[in-house]
């Protein structure tokens, strides 16, 4: 079985070695903990957000810099592929589901708080009740943990996240991906494929009977304090799914209700909604998922289309006109 560490240790040790070219700093802690700060007290970039991305996709996703075009406003955008859906979805924040808000993605370690994602996810295999449902542990002896936080981790944040992951010291690699930074902002916007199988879990539907995907959706400005990359991911982005579907399931009705437009919060700007609700959790679990989705049914060659791009909104909370 492959091994989702195994293959983002490779991406991390890339990114140590061409530390330069991604203006990234590393840090070997005296404890053996490797830091990789993309976005800090390092500068990082685009190319560093790509290369954290295709850690948070458990190096089985391709990752790239494109466009899109909404009614006349070009924005850049940030595609994301992969043959392994399931495993893909594994290693990320996962936050449009309600086990995960319980699980180790709301991780601290005294004064230390983090989104935390990535590979390491698999060997912590917490919550321990999405794991064994999708059915896939890591039990590698490396582990690569993606931390979403202004703060900066320090030895003792490493010290934690070695009793979680259960590994040698030199063999785990924490990557700093604050939101405010480039890299940061790739690797949120990157959650298309992401939101769409967050969806089709919550719709009680086999996420396994997804064989391929593809997601797009457009970065917002960086810095911006009226958008961000979760208005992008409900408002802007598309996302086409391959799936073998169960006998006597509707297909199309599923796809159906699988756009982020069947929620109750639609319309609504994140920045406004986490205020409301003072974080994630209270959101409705139905507006994280494509503004528009394409499900194509292996068995029968059909091709479904459901919801659409809000160009408006997206232009209107960018402050465009």
């Amino acid at each position: 079985m492959l091994s989702v560490n195994q293959l983002a240790v490779g991406i991390c040790r890339k990114m140590m070695d061409n530390a330069e070219m991604y203006n990234v700093k590393h840090t070997l802690f005296k404890n053996g903990v490797h830091l990789i700060d993309t976005g800090n007290r390092a500068l990082g970039g685009i190319q560093a957000g790509l290369r954290v991305t295709e850690i948070c996709l458990g190096g089985v996703g391709n990752v790239s810099f494109t466009s899109m075009d909404l009614d006349g406003l070009t924005l850049p955008a940030i595609a994301v592929s992969t043959d392994f859906p399931v495993l893909s979805l594994l290693c990320q924040a996962s936050g449009g589901y309600r086990e995960a808000m319980e699980g180790w993605i709301n991780f601290t370690a005294g004064s230390y708080a983090a989104i935390a994602s990535g590979p390491a996810r698999a060997i912590v295999h917490e919550p321990e009740e999405m794991f064994d449902v999708l059915g896939y542990r890591d039990d590698a002896e490396v582990a690569v943990v993606v931390l979403q936080s202004e703060q900066y981790p320090d030895e003792k944040v490493g010290t934690r996240l070695l009793e979680r992951c259960k590994v040698n010291p030199e063999n785990l690699y924490m990557v700093l991906s604050p939101l405010s930074s480039m890299s940061g902002l790739v690797q949120v916007t990157a959650r298309t494929v992401e939101n769409a199988m967050v969806k089709l879990h919550s719709l009680n539907y086999d996420v396994k009977k997804v064989k391929f995907a593809h997601g797009v959706a457009p970065l917002p400005p960086l810095g911006s304090r009226t958008i961000v990359p979760d208005d992008m991911l409900s408002y802007g982005s598309i996302v086409h799914l391959y799936v073998v579907p169960e006998e006597k399931t509707d297909l199309r009705e599923i796809a159906k209700k699988m756009p982020s437009q069947t929620s109750k919060d639609y319309g609504r700007p994140f920045t406004e909604l986490i205020r409301e609700h003072k974080g994630l959790r209270g959101i409705d679990i139905n507006l994280f998922a494509p503004a528009e989705v394409y499900v194509n049914n292996l068995k029968s060659g059909e091709l479904y289309r459901f919801g659409k791009v809000n160009s408006d909104l997206v232009k209107k909370m960018a402050g465009l006109h």
